[in-house]
């Protein structure tokens, strides 16, 4: 039996506070409103440390489901004015830098 981690989420970003803050959030976020019970129940177990990121990621259902997302949010940003596109890369950049997201 393979040994998983407590907190799957520290495990995934060691050493990386900030990724661990924005993945938590953005599970805790699907875990709680997502419109697929199955989706939910997914996220919970790993968010529980019952499935690592990767196992998540690998479930057919939680892939469907952010392949549905990640075209709709490619949708969205194609919709933003120039300079909300611009600040919304922007906050990306500097999430990805390691800084404190200012939007909580």
């Amino acid at each position: 039996m393979t040994s998983r981690p407590a907190d799957p989420v520290a495990a995934y970003a060691p050493d990386e506070p900030v990724r661990q803050q924005v993945l938590r959030e953005s599970l805790v976020a699907i875990a709680e409103n997502h419109d697929d019970p199955e989706v939910r129940r997914l996220v919970r177990r790993c968010l529980d440390g019952e499935l690592t990121i990767r196992e998540l990621v690998r479930e057919p259902r939680f892939e469907d489901a952010m392949g549905v997302a990640m075209t709709q949010l490619a949708e969205e940003v194609e919709q933003m004015e120039p300079d909300e596109r611009a600040a919304w890369r922007a906050r990306g950049r500097a999430l990805a830098e390691g800084e404190r997201d200012p939007e909580p």
